[in-house]
Protein backbone atom coordinates (compact mmCIF):
# COMPACT_ATOMS: atom_id res chain seq x y z
CA UNK A 1 0.00 0.00 0.00
CA UNK A 2 1.39 3.40 -0.95
CA UNK A 3 1.22 5.97 1.83
CA UNK A 4 0.50 9.59 0.96
CA UNK A 5 -0.15 12.68 3.00
CA UNK A 6 -1.92 14.54 0.20
CA UNK A 7 -5.14 13.42 1.89
CA UNK A 8 -4.58 16.15 4.51
CA UNK A 9 -4.86 19.86 3.91
CA UNK A 10 -3.02 22.67 5.66
CA UNK A 11 -4.07 23.23 9.30
CA UNK A 12 -7.02 25.55 9.90
CA UNK A 13 -8.52 27.12 13.01
CA UNK A 14 -12.03 25.87 13.87
CA UNK A 15 -14.40 26.88 16.67
CA UNK A 16 -14.69 24.11 19.26
CA UNK A 17 -18.50 24.07 19.01
CA UNK A 18 -18.19 23.12 15.33
CA UNK A 19 -16.27 19.90 16.04
CA UNK A 20 -18.21 16.64 16.44
CA UNK A 21 -17.29 13.11 17.47
CA UNK A 22 -17.30 10.40 14.82
CA UNK A 23 -20.25 7.99 15.26
CA UNK A 24 -18.63 5.59 12.80
CA UNK A 25 -15.49 5.04 14.87
CA UNK A 26 -15.61 1.24 15.41
CA UNK A 27 -14.81 1.50 19.12
CA UNK A 28 -17.73 3.81 19.96
CA UNK A 29 -20.18 3.47 17.06
CA UNK A 30 -23.80 2.49 17.75
CA UNK A 31 -25.14 -0.63 16.05
CA UNK A 32 -25.71 -0.10 13.21
CA UNK A 33 -23.33 2.79 12.59
CA UNK A 34 -25.06 5.74 10.86
CA UNK A 35 -22.49 6.22 8.11
CA UNK A 36 -21.44 9.66 6.90
CA UNK A 37 -24.24 10.45 4.47
CA UNK A 38 -26.93 11.98 6.70
CA UNK A 39 -25.83 15.03 8.77
CA UNK A 40 -28.89 14.80 11.03
CA UNK A 41 -27.86 11.33 12.20
CA UNK A 42 -24.27 12.41 12.79
CA UNK A 43 -24.64 15.74 14.58
CA UNK A 44 -27.60 15.04 16.90
CA UNK A 45 -27.09 16.18 20.51
CA UNK A 46 -28.19 12.89 22.09
CA UNK A 47 -25.92 10.80 19.88
CA UNK A 48 -22.96 13.08 20.47
CA UNK A 49 -23.49 12.92 24.26
CA UNK A 50 -23.63 9.12 24.11
CA UNK A 51 -20.43 9.00 22.09
CA UNK A 52 -18.58 11.11 24.64
CA UNK A 53 -19.69 8.76 27.43
CA UNK A 54 -18.49 5.74 25.46
CA UNK A 55 -15.12 7.38 24.87
CA UNK A 56 -14.69 7.96 28.60
CA UNK A 57 -15.65 4.39 29.39
CA UNK A 58 -13.53 2.70 26.73
CA UNK A 59 -10.43 4.89 26.82
CA UNK A 60 -10.44 5.64 30.56
CA UNK A 61 -10.26 9.33 29.79
CA UNK A 62 -10.74 10.62 33.36
CA UNK A 63 -6.97 10.63 33.98
CA UNK A 64 -6.39 12.58 30.77
CA UNK A 65 -9.04 15.09 31.84
CA UNK A 66 -7.25 15.76 35.12
CA UNK A 67 -3.92 16.15 33.37
CA UNK A 68 -5.29 18.56 30.76
CA UNK A 69 -6.95 20.71 33.44
CA UNK A 70 -3.75 20.90 35.50
CA UNK A 71 -1.25 21.35 32.69
CA UNK A 72 -3.34 23.12 30.06
CA UNK A 73 -3.90 22.30 26.41
CA UNK A 74 -0.78 21.10 24.60
CA UNK A 75 -1.60 20.13 20.99
CA UNK A 76 1.27 17.71 20.46
CA UNK A 77 -0.63 15.29 18.19
CA UNK A 78 -2.75 16.65 15.35
CA UNK A 79 -6.53 16.54 15.40
CA UNK A 80 -7.77 15.40 12.00
CA UNK A 81 -11.29 16.35 10.87
CA UNK A 82 -13.57 16.17 7.87
CA UNK A 83 -15.94 19.00 6.96
CA UNK A 84 -19.28 17.54 5.94
CA UNK A 85 -20.15 18.67 2.39
CA UNK A 86 -23.88 18.87 3.22
CA UNK A 87 -23.38 20.91 6.41
CA UNK A 88 -20.61 23.39 5.88
CA UNK A 89 -18.86 24.49 9.05
CA UNK A 90 -19.51 21.17 10.82
CA UNK A 91 -16.42 19.00 11.28
CA UNK A 92 -16.29 15.29 12.16
CA UNK A 93 -13.27 14.10 14.14
CA UNK A 94 -11.30 11.48 12.23
CA UNK A 95 -8.39 11.42 14.66
CA UNK A 96 -8.61 12.82 18.20
CA UNK A 97 -12.01 11.70 19.53
CA UNK A 98 -10.66 11.17 23.05
CA UNK A 99 -9.19 14.67 23.31
CA UNK A 100 -12.34 16.30 21.96
CA UNK A 101 -14.43 14.28 24.43
CA UNK A 102 -12.26 15.51 27.29
CA UNK A 103 -12.63 19.13 26.24
CA UNK A 104 -16.39 18.66 25.91
CA UNK A 105 -16.60 17.08 29.37
CA UNK A 106 -14.59 19.94 30.89
CA UNK A 107 -17.07 22.44 29.50
CA UNK A 108 -19.97 20.51 31.00
CA UNK A 109 -18.10 20.27 34.30
CA UNK A 110 -17.49 24.00 34.58
CA UNK A 111 -20.97 24.89 35.83
CA UNK A 112 -20.88 22.15 38.49
CA UNK A 113 -17.56 23.36 39.83
CA UNK A 114 -18.84 26.97 39.88
CA UNK A 115 -21.91 25.95 41.90
CA UNK A 116 -19.69 23.98 44.27
CA UNK A 117 -17.47 27.02 44.86
CA UNK A 118 -20.53 29.19 45.56
CA UNK A 119 -21.79 26.67 48.15
CA UNK A 120 -18.41 26.46 49.82
CA UNK A 121 -18.15 30.25 50.15
CA UNK A 122 -21.67 30.63 51.56
CA UNK A 123 -21.71 27.73 53.97
CA UNK A 124 -18.98 28.93 56.29
CA UNK A 125 -18.01 25.32 56.94
CA UNK A 126 -15.01 25.02 54.68
CA UNK A 127 -11.48 26.13 55.56
CA UNK A 128 -9.94 28.85 53.44
CA UNK A 129 -7.45 26.35 51.98
CA UNK A 130 -10.19 24.19 50.48
CA UNK A 131 -12.05 27.20 49.10
CA UNK A 132 -8.81 28.40 47.56
CA UNK A 133 -8.21 24.99 45.95
CA UNK A 134 -11.71 25.00 44.46
CA UNK A 135 -11.23 28.55 43.17
CA UNK A 136 -7.93 27.51 41.57
CA UNK A 137 -9.61 24.50 39.93
CA UNK A 138 -12.32 26.71 38.47
CA UNK A 139 -9.66 29.09 37.21
CA UNK A 140 -7.80 26.26 35.50
CA UNK A 141 -11.02 25.11 33.84
CA UNK A 142 -11.80 28.63 32.64
CA UNK A 143 -8.29 29.00 31.26
CA UNK A 144 -8.57 25.67 29.45
CA UNK A 145 -11.92 26.58 27.92
CA UNK A 146 -10.58 29.92 26.77
CA UNK A 147 -7.43 28.42 25.25
CA UNK A 148 -9.47 25.85 23.29
CA UNK A 149 -12.26 28.11 22.06
CA UNK A 150 -10.66 27.53 18.67
CA UNK A 151 -8.52 24.55 17.77
CA UNK A 152 -5.97 24.03 15.05
CA UNK A 153 -7.03 20.99 13.04
CA UNK A 154 -5.97 19.21 9.87
CA UNK A 155 -8.81 18.73 7.36
CA UNK A 156 -9.15 15.60 5.27
CA UNK A 157 -9.21 16.59 1.61
CA UNK A 158 -12.32 14.64 0.64
CA UNK A 159 -15.20 16.29 -1.23
CA UNK A 160 -17.62 13.38 -0.76
CA UNK A 161 -18.37 10.43 1.49
CA UNK A 162 -16.82 8.06 -1.05
CA UNK A 163 -13.60 10.07 -1.13
CA UNK A 164 -13.51 10.08 2.68
CA UNK A 165 -13.92 6.30 2.82
CA UNK A 166 -11.05 5.94 0.36
CA UNK A 167 -8.79 8.23 2.40
CA UNK A 168 -9.49 6.88 5.90
CA UNK A 169 -7.65 3.54 5.54
CA UNK A 170 -4.54 5.37 4.38
CA UNK A 171 -4.67 7.93 7.19
CA UNK A 172 -5.56 5.57 10.03
CA UNK A 173 -3.36 2.77 8.74
CA UNK A 174 -0.36 5.08 8.84
CA UNK A 175 -1.10 6.28 12.36
CA UNK A 176 -2.41 3.21 14.12
CA UNK A 177 -1.82 -0.12 12.42
CA UNK A 178 1.92 -0.03 11.73
CA UNK A 179 2.75 3.29 13.41
CA UNK A 180 4.68 4.99 16.12
CA UNK A 181 1.52 4.88 18.25
CA UNK A 182 -0.60 1.74 18.12
CA UNK A 183 -4.26 1.25 18.69
CA UNK A 184 -4.98 -1.68 20.97
CA UNK A 185 -5.26 -5.00 19.08
CA UNK A 186 -9.03 -5.03 19.55
CA UNK A 187 -9.44 -1.45 18.29
CA UNK A 188 -7.28 -2.27 15.26
CA UNK A 189 -9.28 -5.39 14.51
CA UNK A 190 -12.60 -3.58 14.80
CA UNK A 191 -11.40 -1.05 12.27
CA UNK A 192 -10.27 -3.81 9.91
CA UNK A 193 -13.69 -5.47 10.30
CA UNK A 194 -15.38 -2.20 9.38
CA UNK A 195 -13.32 -1.98 6.18
CA UNK A 196 -14.12 -5.57 5.31
CA UNK A 197 -17.84 -5.07 5.88
CA UNK A 198 -17.80 -2.02 3.60
CA UNK A 199 -16.04 -3.95 0.83
CA UNK A 200 -18.28 -6.99 1.30
CA UNK A 201 -21.49 -4.94 1.11
CA UNK A 202 -20.20 -3.12 -1.95
CA UNK A 203 -19.89 -6.51 -3.66
CA UNK A 204 -22.99 -8.32 -2.35
CA UNK A 205 -25.37 -5.63 -1.10
CA UNK A 206 -26.28 -4.44 2.39
CA UNK A 207 -28.50 -7.43 3.23
CA UNK A 208 -25.99 -10.17 2.38
CA UNK A 209 -24.75 -12.35 5.24
CA UNK A 210 -21.12 -11.59 6.04
CA UNK A 211 -18.63 -14.26 4.99
CA UNK A 212 -14.89 -14.47 4.42
CA UNK A 213 -13.99 -14.29 0.74
CA UNK A 214 -10.51 -14.07 -0.73
CA UNK A 215 -11.26 -11.34 -3.26
CA UNK A 216 -12.85 -9.13 -0.61
CA UNK A 217 -9.85 -9.75 1.64
CA UNK A 218 -7.65 -8.67 -1.26
CA UNK A 219 -9.59 -5.42 -1.50
CA UNK A 220 -8.87 -4.66 2.17
CA UNK A 221 -5.24 -5.76 1.78
CA UNK A 222 -4.78 -3.03 -0.82
CA UNK A 223 -5.88 -0.48 1.78
CA UNK A 224 -3.72 -1.56 4.72
CA UNK A 225 -0.03 -2.31 5.38
CA UNK A 226 -0.84 -5.91 6.35
CA UNK A 227 -0.77 -9.30 4.64
CA UNK A 228 -4.02 -11.00 3.65
CA UNK A 229 -3.64 -13.76 6.24
CA UNK A 230 -3.07 -11.20 9.00
CA UNK A 231 -6.20 -9.34 7.94
CA UNK A 232 -8.22 -12.56 7.84
CA UNK A 233 -7.15 -13.53 11.36
CA UNK A 234 -7.88 -10.01 12.64
CA UNK A 235 -11.41 -10.21 11.24
CA UNK A 236 -11.92 -13.71 12.65
CA UNK A 237 -10.69 -12.78 16.14
CA UNK A 238 -12.77 -9.61 16.44
CA UNK A 239 -15.87 -11.24 14.97
CA UNK A 240 -15.64 -14.33 17.19
CA UNK A 241 -14.96 -12.27 20.31
CA UNK A 242 -17.89 -9.97 19.54
CA UNK A 243 -20.25 -12.91 19.06
CA UNK A 244 -19.01 -14.60 22.22
CA UNK A 245 -19.58 -11.41 24.22
CA UNK A 246 -23.13 -11.07 22.93
CA UNK A 247 -23.95 -14.68 23.78
CA UNK A 248 -22.28 -14.90 27.19
CA UNK A 249 -22.06 -11.38 28.65
CA UNK A 250 -24.92 -12.00 31.07
CA UNK A 251 -23.50 -15.32 32.28
CA UNK A 252 -20.03 -13.80 32.67
CA UNK A 253 -21.46 -11.03 34.86
CA UNK A 254 -23.41 -13.58 36.91
CA UNK A 255 -20.09 -15.31 37.57
CA UNK A 256 -18.71 -12.05 38.99
CA UNK A 257 -16.57 -11.22 35.96
CA UNK A 258 -16.59 -8.60 33.21
CA UNK A 259 -15.22 -8.67 29.70
CA UNK A 260 -12.32 -6.46 28.72
CA UNK A 261 -10.71 -5.80 25.35
CA UNK A 262 -7.78 -8.05 26.25
CA UNK A 263 -10.10 -11.07 26.25
CA UNK A 264 -9.90 -11.03 22.46
CA UNK A 265 -6.48 -12.59 23.04
CA UNK A 266 -8.21 -15.92 23.73
CA UNK A 267 -9.37 -15.94 20.12
CA UNK A 268 -5.99 -14.76 18.81
CA UNK A 269 -4.38 -17.71 20.55
CA UNK A 270 -7.00 -20.17 19.33
CA UNK A 271 -6.24 -19.06 15.78
CA UNK A 272 -2.50 -19.46 16.43
CA UNK A 273 -2.83 -23.02 17.84
CA UNK A 274 -3.84 -25.92 15.58
CA UNK A 275 -5.08 -28.13 18.42
CA UNK A 276 -7.29 -25.33 19.76
CA UNK A 277 -8.55 -24.44 16.26
CA UNK A 278 -9.61 -28.04 15.73
CA UNK A 279 -11.22 -28.34 19.15
CA UNK A 280 -13.13 -25.06 18.92
CA UNK A 281 -14.14 -25.51 15.27
CA UNK A 282 -12.39 -22.33 14.13
CA UNK A 283 -11.44 -22.99 10.51
CA UNK A 284 -9.98 -20.40 8.09
CA UNK A 285 -13.43 -19.44 6.76
CA UNK A 286 -15.22 -19.27 10.12
CA UNK A 287 -16.22 -15.98 11.74
CA UNK A 288 -17.13 -17.63 15.07
CA UNK A 289 -16.04 -20.64 17.04
CA UNK A 290 -18.62 -23.42 17.28
CA UNK A 291 -21.55 -23.21 19.72
CA UNK A 292 -20.01 -26.13 21.59
CA UNK A 293 -16.69 -24.31 21.60
CA UNK A 294 -18.25 -21.14 23.03
CA UNK A 295 -19.85 -23.15 25.84
CA UNK A 296 -16.49 -24.76 26.63
CA UNK A 297 -14.59 -21.46 26.54
CA UNK A 298 -17.07 -19.93 28.96
CA UNK A 299 -16.82 -22.94 31.28
CA UNK A 300 -13.02 -22.98 31.16
CA UNK A 301 -12.14 -19.26 31.30
CA UNK A 302 -15.09 -17.24 32.63
CA UNK A 303 -17.41 -19.44 34.71
CA UNK A 304 -15.51 -18.85 37.96
CA UNK A 305 -14.30 -15.62 39.51
CA UNK A 306 -11.21 -14.41 37.68
CA UNK A 307 -8.44 -13.21 39.96
CA UNK A 308 -4.69 -13.20 39.75
CA UNK A 309 -3.43 -16.47 41.20
CA UNK A 310 -0.34 -18.60 41.34
CA UNK A 311 0.17 -22.12 40.05
CA UNK A 312 -0.96 -23.99 43.12
CA UNK A 313 -4.05 -25.66 44.49
CA UNK A 314 -4.86 -22.65 46.65
CA UNK A 315 -4.96 -20.27 43.70
CA UNK A 316 -7.96 -17.87 43.86
CA UNK A 317 -8.44 -18.30 40.09
CA UNK A 318 -10.00 -21.73 39.74
CA UNK A 319 -10.75 -21.53 36.02
CA UNK A 320 -9.27 -24.14 33.70
CA UNK A 321 -7.65 -21.33 31.71
CA UNK A 322 -6.29 -18.69 34.07
CA UNK A 323 -5.15 -16.50 31.19
CA UNK A 324 -5.37 -16.41 27.42
CA UNK A 325 -1.78 -17.65 27.04
CA UNK A 326 -2.93 -20.99 28.46
CA UNK A 327 -4.27 -21.77 24.98
CA UNK A 328 -0.64 -21.92 23.83
CA UNK A 329 0.23 -24.19 26.77
CA UNK A 330 -2.58 -26.50 25.62
CA UNK A 331 -0.97 -26.56 22.17
CA UNK A 332 2.41 -27.47 23.70
CA UNK A 333 0.74 -30.40 25.50
CA UNK A 334 -0.66 -31.60 22.17
CA UNK A 335 2.84 -31.51 20.66
CA UNK A 336 4.23 -33.47 23.62
CA UNK A 337 1.47 -36.05 23.22
CA UNK A 338 2.29 -36.52 19.55
CA UNK A 339 5.97 -37.04 20.33
CA UNK A 340 5.48 -39.37 23.31
CA UNK A 341 2.20 -41.19 22.72
CA UNK A 342 0.53 -39.58 25.75
CA UNK A 343 -2.91 -37.95 26.02
CA UNK A 344 -2.46 -34.93 28.29
CA UNK A 345 -4.06 -32.44 25.88
CA UNK A 346 -7.08 -34.73 25.49
CA UNK A 347 -7.95 -34.18 29.14
CA UNK A 348 -9.57 -30.95 27.95
CA UNK A 349 -12.46 -32.04 25.75
CA UNK A 350 -14.72 -29.38 24.25
CA UNK A 351 -17.57 -31.89 24.12
CA UNK A 352 -17.28 -32.50 27.88
CA UNK A 353 -16.13 -29.19 29.38
CA UNK A 354 -17.44 -30.02 32.86
CA UNK A 355 -14.87 -32.83 33.24
CA UNK A 356 -11.88 -30.52 32.81
CA UNK A 357 -9.35 -29.71 35.52
CA UNK A 358 -7.17 -26.56 35.64
CA UNK A 359 -4.61 -26.59 32.86
CA UNK A 360 -1.72 -25.89 35.18
CA UNK A 361 -2.45 -29.20 36.94
CA UNK A 362 -2.34 -31.05 33.62
CA UNK A 363 0.90 -29.31 32.74
CA UNK A 364 2.40 -30.38 36.09
CA UNK A 365 1.40 -34.00 35.37
CA UNK A 366 3.09 -33.75 31.98
CA UNK A 367 6.24 -32.34 33.59
CA UNK A 368 6.25 -35.23 36.10
CA UNK A 369 5.91 -37.69 33.22
CA UNK A 370 8.73 -36.02 31.33
CA UNK A 371 11.02 -36.13 34.36
CA UNK A 372 10.28 -39.80 35.04
CA UNK A 373 10.86 -40.68 31.42
CA UNK A 374 14.32 -39.11 31.27
CA UNK A 375 16.27 -42.22 32.58
CA UNK A 376 14.41 -44.43 30.10
CA UNK A 377 15.35 -42.16 27.21
CA UNK A 378 18.98 -42.08 28.36
CA UNK A 379 19.30 -45.83 28.57
CA UNK A 380 17.45 -46.36 25.29
CA UNK A 381 19.88 -44.00 23.58
CA UNK A 382 22.89 -45.72 25.20
CA UNK A 383 21.68 -49.20 24.27
CA UNK A 384 21.00 -48.13 20.71
CA UNK A 385 24.47 -46.59 20.43
CA UNK A 386 26.15 -49.73 21.84
CA UNK A 387 24.32 -51.92 19.32
CA UNK A 388 25.61 -49.82 16.47
CA UNK A 389 29.28 -50.28 17.44
CA UNK A 390 31.22 -52.44 14.96
CA UNK A 391 33.63 -55.20 16.06
CA UNK A 392 36.52 -53.91 13.95
CA UNK A 393 36.13 -50.41 15.47
CA UNK A 394 36.12 -51.88 18.99
CA UNK A 395 39.27 -53.91 18.33
CA UNK A 396 41.05 -51.02 16.66
CA UNK A 397 40.42 -48.74 19.66
CA UNK A 398 40.46 -51.36 22.39
CA UNK A 399 43.10 -49.58 24.44
CA UNK A 400 40.80 -46.59 24.82
CA UNK A 401 37.44 -48.34 24.84
CA UNK A 402 38.15 -51.23 27.21
CA UNK A 403 38.51 -49.06 30.36
CA UNK A 404 35.44 -47.09 29.33
CA UNK A 405 33.39 -50.26 28.92
CA UNK A 406 34.66 -51.54 32.28
CA UNK A 407 33.46 -48.32 33.90
CA UNK A 408 30.09 -48.62 32.17
CA UNK A 409 29.79 -52.22 33.35
CA UNK A 410 30.60 -51.23 36.93
CA UNK A 411 28.06 -48.40 36.82
CA UNK A 412 25.38 -50.69 35.42
CA UNK A 413 26.19 -53.37 38.04
CA UNK A 414 25.85 -50.79 40.80
CA UNK A 415 22.43 -49.63 39.50
CA UNK A 416 21.23 -53.25 39.24
CA UNK A 417 22.36 -54.04 42.80
CA UNK A 418 20.56 -50.91 44.07
CA UNK A 419 17.34 -51.77 42.24
CA UNK A 420 17.44 -55.45 43.36
CA UNK A 421 18.05 -54.36 46.92
CA UNK A 422 15.12 -51.96 46.82
CA UNK A 423 12.89 -54.71 45.41
CA UNK A 424 13.93 -57.18 48.14
CA UNK A 425 13.25 -54.57 50.83
CA UNK A 426 9.79 -53.89 49.39
CA UNK A 427 8.98 -57.63 49.22
CA UNK A 428 10.09 -58.18 52.82
CA UNK A 429 7.96 -55.28 54.01
CA UNK A 430 4.90 -56.79 52.34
Amino acid sequence: MTTTFTDLGAPVSVAFESIYLDPNNPRIAPEPAPGYGDPEQIFGDDLQADLAEKVYDIYKAADLEGSVIRQGWTPVDPIVVWEHPDQKGAYIVVEGNTRISVLRRVRARREKEKLKLDRMKKGGKYPDEEISEQRNLLGQIDALIASTAKLGVYPVMAASVDELKAALPRLLGVRHILPARHWTPYATNLYIVSLYKTAFKAKHGASAKLALEDDVLDTVTEQLPLKRDEIRKSIQAASAFGHFKRMYEEKVEEAGNTFNDGDQYFFDNILASKHARDQFGFGPKELNISDEGEAALFAWAFAKKRQAGGDDYDSPNENVFQKAEDIRVWQSLARYDKQNGTKFADRLDVSNPEDAIPLWQIRRQKDDHKEKKTPVRTLESLLSALKELKADSLLAQSAILEPMLDEIAQQVSGYLDMMKGASSHTAAAE
